[in-house]
């Protein structure tokens, strides 16, 4: 039985659809809500006044300095308090194509920005420190955590003094190959940029976020895109449709490292010869998304030890998914369904079977993940700047 093509949205700054992050509504028109159980203050989503402020892409460098390569304008000051988003991401493929001589290992990979995101609270300090709080029990919130580290390089980069309060409110699993850590990281270079109102260039981010992890540079791009070398090499692709996905986390922990170990020189991606960077862009529509020779090569292994994340993915197909693959190194796995409606209804039937974690999410364009960030990346610029709080939350 042939199957309907999917629709895919449209998106502009007077009607970005909502989006569903771990049972949190996403919802952004022209503020983008953060909201949780909790009340919390959002992140406004205004015209720029200097007449950028359309969701109309341009190529001409934006006056305010924020995604530009110039300095910022200083009619515009840096905000006190700055909130944003950190979304998580999925791997569409995931080849490990070998050991490089350095004995780490040589990649392929597409990433893709869903909605499930933590949230970042930035806020200006008098001082120098630099002051990490979380609401989760046991995220480091010392120089162990990545975005401590990223205020600390970015200072050392730039020579600046300057100090900040971060609030980070965690809602992407830790750890569970979705990226959460490296996210963090990335918005903490974008917000604490913001904040110091720093004469920065993007490759200047890009070559911090590679410091800190090899998918950080992704998180500076989002959308769809390519990952190559260590998974750092960044190359935006045409955007996926707009697909509903199930992630379910299973209560084990999968370590990134013992996941490479678990990977015989048999494992490694042999027979796919042609880099993923010889995919075209058009091979990416509609229909054949995603391709039947997609695959995550850490899968094999880690549901051969981690039956609960075997399990995981069986439920997902069982129960309505059309694709279903490990999230990273796992633990996670998530699945696309062909709507939302069947979603939402393996949500219950899987939490009850497994008493695992759940997360409705869907897939994010680029041109949406810059509106909620407040940035330009692939040569596009929104015109969306990213107000700041006006209380501190």
């Amino acid at each position: 039985m042939e199957k309907k093509p999917l629709a895919k949205r449209q998106v502009n700054a007077q009607a970005y659809p909502p989006a569903i992050a771990g049972g949190t509504d996403l919802s952004v028109r022209l503020t983008v809500s953060l909201s949780r159980n909790t009340p919390k203050r959002p992140v406004q989503v205004a015209p720029d006044p200097t007449g950028w402020g359309s969701a109309v892409a341009s190529d001409g460098p934006r006056p305010d300095g924020w995604g530009s390569d110039v300095a910022p304008d200083t009619r515009h000051p840096a905000p006190d308090t700055l909130r944003l988003p950190a979304f998580a991401k999925i791997n569409w493929s995931l080849q490990v194509l070998g050991k490089r001589p350095d004995g780490y290992h040589q990649i392929e990979t597409i990433f893709q920005s869903i909605s499930l995101h933590d949230s970042l609270t930035f806020e200006k300090r008098d001082d120098e420190r630099i002051v990490l709080t979380c609401d989760t029990p046991g995220i480091p919130v010392d120089e162990s955590n990545l975005v401590v580290r990223a205020a600390v390089k970015l200072r050392e980069r730039f020579g600046v003094t300057a100090g900040a309060n971060i609030r980070l409110e965690k809602d992407i699993p830790a750890p569970g190959g979705l990226g959460g850590g490296s996210s963090d990281a990335a918005v903490a270079l974008i917000g604490l940029s913001r904040l110091w109102n720093l004469d920065r260039k993007t490759t200047d981010l890009a070559d911090i976020g590679r410091e800190l992890g090899a998918d950080v540079p992704f998180f500076l791009t989002g959308g769809t895109a390519s990952g190559t070398g260590l998974g750092d090499q960044i190359e935006p692709l045409e955007d996926a449709p707009t697909l509903p996905l199930l992630i379910v986390v299973p209560d084990v922990t999968v370590h990134t490292g013992a996941a490479y170990a678990a990977l015989e020189a048999s494992a490694l991606t042999k027979d796919f010869q042609e880099s993923i960077l010889t995919v075209s862009p058009k091979s990416l529509k509609l229909g054949i998304f995603p391709r039947p020779e997609w695959r995550n090569d850490f899968e094999p292994a880690v549901l051969e030890q981690h039956s609960a994340i075997a399990r995981a993915r069986e439920l997902l197909l069982r129960h309505g998914a059309e694709f279903a693959m490990l999230c990273g190194s796992g633990a996670s796995v998530y699945g696309v369904f062909r709507d939302a409606e069947t979603r939402d209804a393996a949500v219950e039937a899987i939490r009850s079977e497994t008493g695992d974690r759940v997360l409705a999410a869907e897939t994010l364009s680029r041109s949406e993940y810059e509106l909620a960030l407040g940035l330009r990346t692939g040569g596009l610029r929104t015109g969306i700047r990213a107000e700041p709080v006006v209380d501190p939350v």
